[in-house]
């Protein structure tokens, strides 16, 4: 009996491509016709001089065209031609009616039209909601989303997409909106840059030569202040740009704390006044009106310029105006102490009062002298007065040469704080 292959029939059609079954050899046994045994007849097709030798038939069916909404359907196959089959009712063994070889069916879906349906309602959504997807996007993240989503419209408009092409856009622009969030990155940084500009300003302050360390600890607590409330901002922003605004107030406000050093020049007027007043005390030459006067005048001198210094602001909004102002300080400083030291009284009263006194004497002397007569009298009195009026010449001689040396001496000093100001700090930038 020949065993014949259950496609070797079959022709492609428009609704399927078929390759014929075929087989290379003919084989053929007897058996009883009377009283054919099943069991006998499978066994012996299963010999191996009886099993076919062939290749079996395939065919691939049209592409089936599965409407929008469906999510599942079945496959069902059926004969058209029953005659050939290679199968019949009048005998006893073991046949089958379905094409069924190797591994059984496979079915390949052409899934691209609901793929693209898919991406399509996909890249709609991840648009219209882009601008809210990447408010915390850094330029670099938002450049790299925008790629992805360039890359999902040209696989739409590309003739040559396939699912897979599909399937590898979408979720790659899916794992990208996942990294689109960052907020926290994005105020660190702005808070990490306020601390820098904190660190730096308060390193100037400490610089500062001319700030005492009371003026140091009030500008530094002014700039932390400043620090935190632009931390504060950051923090509760909202948005990026609000980020961006408070961190640039912050640094702003930060940058104004200029401090200006008054409290050491002043100190320095009033330990200058201060040796003056005692200088003045110490020197018994001078009356107690002559020490009234000095002191009043030194004084006041002290008082003006430190009047000056108050004038002058404690803080600049920029460090322009914060060397301006330090300047002004420092010229009403050493203006304060030359002005003290030009105080330089010389004592008058108490050396006419004892020329005068030695005077009286010589002239009560002359009158007691009974030896004498009243033109000697006359005479020695008008000698004895004209030496003291020699003497007060004499000492005013002296006195003025000597306020005249002390201005000289004053005056090197004077050079001195200058060539020492050239080289006084300014404030940074």
């Amino acid at each position: 009996m020949m065993l014949l292959s259950i496609l070797h029939k079959l022709k492609s059609t428009d609704d399927m491509k078929v390759t014929a079954a075929s087989e290379k050899q003919s084989t053929n046994f007897t058996s009883s016709r009377t009283s054919p045994n099943k069991d006998a007849l499978n066994q012996k097709l299963a010999e191996t001089q009886n099993t076919p030798k062939g290749t079996a038939g395939t065919f691939t069916s049209k592409a089936i065209d599965i409407p929008k909404g469906y999510t599942s359907y079945k496959i069902r196959i059926s004969s058209a031609d029953n005659l050939h089959l290679g199968m019949g009712y009048q005998v006893p063994w073991d046949h089958y009616a379905l094409p069924i070889t190797g591994l059984g069916f496979t079915v390949t879906q052409d899934t691209r039209k609901v793929a693209k349906d898919l991406l399509t309602k996909v890249y709609t959504k991840l648009t219209e909601q882009k601008a809210e997807d990447t408010k915390w996007s850094t330029p670099e993240t938002k450049a790299i989303y925008d790629a992805k989503l360039q890359a999902i419209q040209e696989a739409l408009t590309s003739d040559a997409s396939t699912t897979d092409n599909y399937k590898t856009v979408a979720i790659d622009a899916v794992a990208q909106r996942k990294n689109l969030n960052e907020e926290v990155q994005i105020k660190k940084k702005a808070n990490d840059a306020v601390t820098a500009k904190l660190t730096e300003k308060e390193q100037s302050i400490e610089d500062n030569g001319h700030l005492s360390p009371t003026e140091k600890a009030r500008a530094k607590k002014q700039a932390r202040e400043e620090a935190s409330k632009a931390n504060r901002a950051i923090t509760g922003a909202d948005s990026q740009t609000a980020v961006t605004t408070a961190q640039t107030t912050g640094e702003a406000d930060i940058q104004k704390v200029n401090p200006v050093g008054k409290e050491k020049a002043k100190k320095a007027i009033q330990d200058e006044l201060a040796k003056k007043l005692q200088a003045i005390n110490d020197n018994d030459k001078l009356s107690q009106a002559e020490k009234d006067t000095a002191k009043a005048d030194a004084t006041a001198k002290a008082q003006a310029q430190t009047e000056a210094i108050d004038k002058q602001p404690a803080n600049a909004d920029t460090a322009d105006k914060a060397n301006e102002a330090q300047t002004a300080v420092t010229t009403a400083q050493t203006t304060g102490e030359a002005d003290i030291q030009k105080v330089n009284p010389v004592g008058k009263e108490k050396a006419k009062k004892a020329i005068q006194d030695e005077l009286a004497k010589k002239l009560q002397a002359i009158n007691d002298n009974d030896k004498l007569s009243q033109a000697e009298k006359d005479t020695a009195k008008a000698d004895a007065t004209a030496k003291s009026s020699s003497t007060n010449r004499e000492l005013l001689i002296s006195n003025l040469l000597m306020q005249i040396q002390q201005i000289k001496l004053m005056r090197l000093k004077q050079r001195s704080q200058q060539l020492k100001l050239q080289e006084k700090p300014t404030f940074r930038r």
